[in-house]
């Protein structure tokens, strides 16, 4: 057996403890705000400040119009001058002194009771001081890490770090932690997200990864500082002196450095947009058409004299243009490169910012030219992420646009780091996606007759299914080419109101989570997109149940994977497949799958693609898990031949899905030390991707030894079904009754079937079918009043009994 490889490093803030924020965090988070207060209120007190000035030290001087020398009219009103001729001005600095010492103490308190810490499961912050609040990111629901470093921020080596959530305001920020801190902690959320062992819990670890991470005494460091040498402790004024050297060229070496890690991406793979472009796509963006004509109305206000325009155009221009210069400061150093936790996209000039997004969390893709654009070939993406909208904040939707502008060979770039599973067939009908229409390169188009409804646009309007996606192309004024991974459609809509009835027309949707990319096409001939809906909605069962792209740690082996099992399958049957999917839909690693028949081998294939089909022996040897799915008159010689070879070993789970045996017919493998549990689903298996959607809400008959039940009741919820205990000496007794049921209900069915054939009847089992649902469900309703069993199922008795359906495996290796 193959030794385990190291464990996945990660930083000392991701070592599951509890660490507070960087020390400035409180002066960037609120004092910047307290600051900008009292200079408001200085800049507006300022002919005050002078008179204050002359009244302490020029007390002979003429002070107000009136010569009287008094605060007299509005200075008689006025607070700092009442303070003044009262002779409170030492109160008043005093109370000054209270309110900075409560704020820079507020400040502080805010800082040390502000904490976070990183776990195998969850981002958690805790933050506030007389009200509470704790709030927790799950790593399993993380959609992307953004990483923004404000100007004034930057020159204090400070980054705010914010996790994107799916769901409504689910998003944990961490503001602010130490630039170079903040970037590795991203990394090490990105690997543990991706099942990625955290390997801090280990002190060892700990200790080689930060060998200073607590001060003396006990005390928690802060995240951005760094632990100090004997010699800094005891240097001088030279010391400080090269430290202060030291710390501004980190900073300016801060400032020049770009937001992509050139080691992390190879610089072939990296997009980069040059200045030209950005200033002239601002320029000839539909903005800009705006601003025109701002400055228009204000030139033909001003030249007749209606002055009111100044009121309501000025302000409109000063808006078109600051939105101008934000698109084309935000778009300076922009790179994009596929890195190994994600699609990394930075820009940014003076406040930069970079984000993330983890492999399968983009559910939309769309690519637009506006029509100004057309003439040089330029084009955007943008992409639709769970946990960002376009209504959240004008800074969420910024982070939709991963190409703010860029060539068609740019598009094919991103296409291919956004959906890298797909690139080469999608590369294959993009450039008729662009720029083609009608039915060319696979696209179903439009009839003639969608010109009464889309004037312009109806030849542009196509629909293509290609690897794995749905592309749909639409748009002339605007071109549109939307990409959406069927895999993470939410589903398919086709609509026809009474004109389109009319013109045998009907509008296909895709919908998604919510964002900027709205995947749908106005105009389709009915058949085609009655037909396009049953293509999408079947092959996006297919394609979500077979996706794994949102765990990429799974493709780790097993010893890496925090809390998930090596799960290894020996019988490619009926239930083995399905199981070893389900499993797998869960999170946990498969090792590998026997199948000796031809069938078992296309059904491994068909199910589990890219699943190695490996001997019995070897399989018990990879995995933490072992399966056994085989017919239940082989399953003891298996175990037993298993346990003569010695393969078996302590800690290792041994499962076997036969419906009359318990565990005691695992006996060999206990013996050696492995842990027993047996678990029969009540469901009758197709042995296709159908089977995997019937599991939830089915009952599994579990027996286990007392201490380890909750393992096997796991698993079980862990696939989508119901748990119930049979114990041992039950298990020949329900093993009759599942056959009983099986058996005689499909005899019974088979008889009244050939009665109705034998006088002509030609579709006999469609005219049972009622009758038999409805007379199984009154009869299962007599004896239970919950939900009834869906009794249309394909019956294989041996599939029921044995869990092992027609692959016969074989006994001893």
């Amino acid at each position: 057996m193959t030794a385990p490889e190291a464990r996945t490093s990660v930083g000392p803030l991701a070592d599951g403890e509890w660490h507070r924020l960087h020390p400035a965090s409180p002066l960037l988070r609120g004092g910047l705000v307290f600051i900008a207060v009292v200079g408001f209120i200085i800049a507006n007190l300022r002919e005050r400040g002078i008179e204050l000035f002359v009244l302490l030290f020029a007390p002979g001087a003429d002070r107000a119009p009136g010569g009287d020398g008094g605060f007299d009219g509005d200075w008689g009103e006025d607070p700092i001058g009442g303070i003044v001729t009262h002779g409170l001005v030492g109160w008043a600095l005093l109370g000054l002194v209270v309110v900075i010492v409560l704020v820079v103490a507020g400040f502080w308190l805010a800082w040390r009771m502000h904490t976070f810490r990183v776990t195998d499961e969850a981002v958690e912050v805790r933050s506030g001081i007389l009200f509470r609040s704790h709030r927790s990111a799950r790593l399993d629901r993380i959609q992307g890490i953004n990483i923004a470093r404000p100007m004034f921020a930057r020159l204090f080596g400070a980054a705010k770090l914010d996790v994107s959530v799916a769901g409504q305001s689910a998003n944990v920020a961490l503001t602010y932690l130490g630039s170079a801190q903040a970037d590795r902690l991203r990394g090490d959320i990105l690997r543990l997200a991706s099942g990625a062992r955290n390997p801090a819990t280990d002190a060892a670890a700990v200790a080689t990864a930060s060998p200073a991470a607590e001060l003396p005494g006990g005390t928690e460091r802060p995240a951005g500082t760094e632990p100090a040498t004997g010699s800094e402790l005891g240097a001088g004024a030279e010391t400080l002196r090269d430290r202060t050297e030291a710390l501004v060229g980190r900073r300016v070496e801060e400032f020049l450095a770009p937001e992509l890690d050139p080691d992390l991406a190879p610089p072939e793979s990296v997009v980069h947009l040059p200045l030209a472009r950005v200033i002239a796509s601002a320029l000839l963006g539909g903005s800009m058409i705006w601003f025109v004509a701002v400055i228009a109305a204000i030139v033909i206000g001003l030249s007749t004299g209606e002055m009111w325009v100044l009121f309501t155009f000025i302000p409109a221009a000063i808006g078109v243009v600051g939105y101008l210069w934000s698109s084309i400061s935000g778009s300076l150093r922009y790179s994009i490169a596929g890195t190994p936790d994600g699609v990394r996209i930075g820009s940014g000039l003076l406040s930069t910012a970079n984000q993330t997004i983890p492999p399968g969390r983009v559910h939309a893709i769309e690519v637009s030219q506006w029509l100004l654009w057309r003439a040089f070939g330029w084009w955007s993406i943008r992409v639709n992420v769970a946990g960002q909208s376009l209504t959240a904040n004008a800074e969420a939707a910024r982070r939709t646009i991963v190409l703010p502008v860029g060539t068609a060979e740019d598009v094919r770039r991103v296409i291919g780091l956004l959906a890298p599973d797909a690139d080469d067939e999608i590369a294959a009908v993009l450039g008729a996606g662009l720029g083609g229409s009608g039915p060319s390169d696979g696209f179903v188009s439009a009839p003639g007759r969608a010109r009464v409804i889309r004037w312009f646009s109806w030849r542009r309007i196509g629909v293509a299914l290609v690897g794995g996606s749905a592309i749909l192309r639409r748009g002339w004024l605007l071109r549109r080419l939307a990409l959406v991974p069927l895999a993470r459609m939410q589903s398919v809509a086709v609509e026809a109101g009474p004109v389109r009835r009319g013109l045998g027309l009907a509008s296909l949707s895709i919908h998604t989570v919510a964002g900027p990319v709205t995947p749908s096409v106005a105009a389709l001939d009915r058949a085609d997109a009655h037909a396009l809906f049953d293509r999408i909605a079947a092959e996006a069962v297919e394609r979500a149940l077979r996706d794994r792209s949102d765990r990429w740690g799974p493709r780790m082996r097993p010893e890496q994977r925090a809390g998930r099992l090596g799960v290894g399958t020996i019988g490619a049957g009926r239930v083995g497949a399905v199981l070893a999917s389900a499993l797998a839909g869960a999170g946990h690693a498969l090792t590998g799958i026997s199948a000796v028949s031809e069938a078992s081998r296309e059904r491994a294939a068909a199910m589990l693609p890219d699943l190695p089909v490996l001997a019995v022996p070897e399989i018990v040897e990879r995995s933490e898990l072992v399966l056994l799915a085989v017919p239940g008159d082989e399953l003891e010689g298996l175990v037993a031949g298993l346990a003569a070879a010695g393969v078996w070993r302590p800690g290792q789970l041994v499962v076997h899905t036969s419906a009359r045996h318990g565990v005691a017919v695992l006996e060999p493998a206990m013996r050696a030390g492995a842990i027993p549990l047996a678990i029969h689903p009540a469901m009758a298996f197709t042995g296709t991707s159908i089977d995997l959607g019937r599991l939830a809400g089915t009952w599994f008959a579990v027996t286990a030894p007392a201490p380890v039940l909750p393992i096997a009741q796991a698993l079980v919820v862990e696939m989508g079904g119901e748990p119930f205990v049979v114990a041992e000496r039950d298990r020949a007794a329900y093993a009759e009754a599942i056959d009983t049921a099986t058996t005689f209900s499909s005899a019974i069915v088979d008889q009244a079937t050939g009665i109705l054939e034998g006088i002509g009847m030609p579709r006999a089992g469609a005219v049972l079918a009622p009758l038999v649902r409805t007379a199984v469900e009154n009869a299962l309703a007599r004896h239970d009043p919950g939900p009834t069993i869906d009794a249309t199922a394909p019956v294989d008795p041996t599939t029921t009994i044995d869990g092992a359906g027609d692959d016969r495996s074989g006994g001893a290796p």
